[in-house]
């Protein structure tokens, strides 16, 4: 009787851990994997632009450039700057899309098995 509470308790573990693994076993789309992994990128790339562009607009001597030089400059900075803001809100988006989503609602960040729990 003493050996009986805690093989039960093992026994609803297990099967606990076995529901959240139902959906381990249906195919993932692979469609959600190349958005986030594109949106980051593009997170990624504006980043470095609009860091760059903003080098050259603190940096620019704007005496010795023309007025074209220098709406040239002003115009860029700001056009890498908004093209940054979209791309967070895409990114933004796709992750708020993706956590009101079912299947990420009923999948557990659990072990499997007991072989997954060792490291």
């Amino acid at each position: 009787m003493k050996h009986l509470f805690p093989l039960i308790s093992l026994l609803l573990l297990i099967s606990l851990f076995n529901i959240g693994c139902s959906k381990d076993e249906e195919e993932e789309s692979n469609e959600q994997v190349v958005n986030y992994t594109t949106s980051f990128t593009n997170v990624a790339i504006t980043l470095q632009d609009f860091i760059m562009k903003t080098q050259v607009y603190e940096s620019s001597n704007y005496d010795e450039l023309t007025l074209d030089e220098t709406k040239k400059v002003i115009n860029d900075f700001i056009t890498s700057g908004e093209n940054f803001i979209k791309s967070v809100d895409e990114y933004e988006k796709y992750k708020l899309g993706t956590k009101s989503s079912s299947w990420l609602k009923n999948t557990m960040d659990s072990p499997c098995s007991m072989y997954d729990a060792i490291p």
